[in-house]
């Protein structure tokens, strides 16, 4: 469940129950802030974007991912030209494997 806040920079802003932005509304259009990527959304969301794409390998279990994880929220709502996307090392392994991914946190463009 989302909830909905105002602030002057923009229309709207989505929170999560958690109150941590997941996207924004400005004039111009609705922007998500975190796109969490499976292999199976992969080429659609990454490969043919035509965006700028961040990519975010981490886990639940780490905590410099949960340290990380506010500065990114912060880069998607600033900046619509930058598309990031997270993948969970541990429910996506292989596209952990596929891009050679030893540790984590890890970032990709």
């Amino acid at each position: 469940m989302c909830d909905l806040v105002t602030d002057e920079s923009f229309h709207y802003i989505y929170t999560n129950n958690n109150n941590k932005v997941i996207g924004y509304e400005k004039e111009g259009g609705c922007y998500m802030s975190i796109l969490h990527v499976t292999k199976e959304s992969f080429e659609q969301e990454v490969l043919q974007e035509e965006k700028v794409v961040l990519l975010d390998y981490w886990a639940p279990w780490c905590m410099p991912c949960k340290m990380l994880s506010p500065i990114l929220d912060q880069i998607a709502v600033e900046d619509p030209k930058v598309k990031i996307c997270k993948i969970n090392v541990d429910e996506e392994p292989e596209l952990a494997e596929q891009h050679s991914i030893m540790s984590i946190p890890a970032l990709q463009v």
